[in-house]
């Protein structure tokens, strides 16, 4: 039984992806974003499921963590998880905050936020995404780091502008400084909305009208990832420390998880 169990976790490991930003490939950052294969939750879970807010047992979502930890060789008691509710709301983290209980009532001592910024070294940001973009922002000079949950009403409450703010504000940063990768969401290909939807989301940004200018059959198409870019580039990054992944997590919901 435990050489069968040992193939089989052998098997699991070797399933897990991760994927990387290559200009966030920098000095003092270690950063991944996981694809949903090599863990053990059954179906619609399947497979490495790492919420614990959803329908899974929390036994299979502790066990995802922790394959995924020894996979990427980054122990758990330093990752840190917020309760996400799609907000605006970022806050500054730190190996204090991290619990050692686990499962459903481990999600009610998280903070309630959609961002996470730190500066301590060995403190492992995690958010967590479908269909939303996971957004990284990184100030090498600073040596701070802010992991997001951009999805469009985050966007709209303005999380990209409070992020920047706050990087400005308490560390120092330079806008000319930070490098950003915004993960994979899900894409225009797929993601439409009705007039009402479109009209509130163009409010808090004038550009989506030029990127989201088209319909089909009375539905807008939104365009998450190059907003989260107009976005960067007018609070001053430099387009050329910005990386997007383009990959629409609807058309490759095999990788990645989508509603």
């Amino acid at each position: 039984m435990k050489a069968g169990k040992h193939t089989e976790n052998n098997n699991i490991r070797e399933s897990i992806q991760i994927l990387a930003f290559e200009k966030l490939k920098l000095p003092g950052l270690i950063h991944f974003i996981s694809c949903r294969t090599g863990g053990t939750s059954p179906h619609p879970y399947h497979s490495m499921n790492l919420g614990y807010q959803t329908g899974d047992s929390a036994s299979n979502v502790s066990l995802n963590r922790q394959l995924l930890a020894d996979f990427l060789g980054i122990p758990l008691q330093q990752w840190i998880f917020c309760r996400q509710i799609h907000g605006s709301d970022i806050v500054t983290v730190s190996h204090s905050q991290i619990h050692s209980k686990s499962s459903r009532e481990y999600t009610q001592l998280l903070p309630v936020a959609d961002g996470l910024i730190s500066e301590h070294k060995n403190l492992c940001l995690c958010i967590l995404t479908a269909d939303c973009a996971p957004v990284l922002l990184y100030d090498p000079e600073r040596r701070v780091c802010a992991a997001l949950h951009a999805g469009r009403r985050s966007i709209t409450a303005g999380i990209i502008e409070n992020c920047m703010s706050r990087l400005k504000t308490y560390w120092g940063s330079q806008s000319r400084s930070i490098f950003a990768g915004i993960g994979p969401s899900i894409e225009a290909c797929c993601y439409l909305v009705d007039q009402l939807s479109f009209e509130r989301y163009i409010q808090s940004s004038p550009a989506a009208r030029q990127i989201t200018n088209y319909k089909d059959n009375g539905s807008f198409r939104l365009d998450l990832a190059s907003d989260i870019y107009s976005r960067l580039i007018v609070s001053g990054i430099p387009g050329k420390q910005i990386e997007i992944m383009k990959i629409c997590t609807s058309c490759h919901d095999d990788m990645f998880y989508s509603y």
